[in-house]
């Protein structure tokens, strides 16, 4: 579950590495290119991240690549 309540705002990009299966294995926050400091942002683009599913590839172990979110207060 996303934790939610504060009026935090900005850009967090997570590292992954996805494996043959399409399956998040690894999620980090990347300083580069992450604009907020605030810690509940984060966990929650880390969370994200490790529920996404890509499409497998058996022609490779693993991929690597970003993910950028945005959070925004309305």
């Amino acid at each position: 579950n996303l934790i939610v309540g504060n009026n935090a705002q900005g850009k967090v990009v997570v590292s992954v590495v996805v494996d043959s299966e399409g399956n998040v294995v690894e999620a980090t926050v990347r300083s580069q290119g992450t604009t907020t400091t605030d810690a509940t942002l984060r966990q929650n683009a880390v969370k994200a991240a490790k529920r996404t599913k890509f499409k497998p590839d058996p022609s490779r172990m693993t991929q690597s690549g970003t993910i950028s979110y945005k959070y925004s207060v309305n």
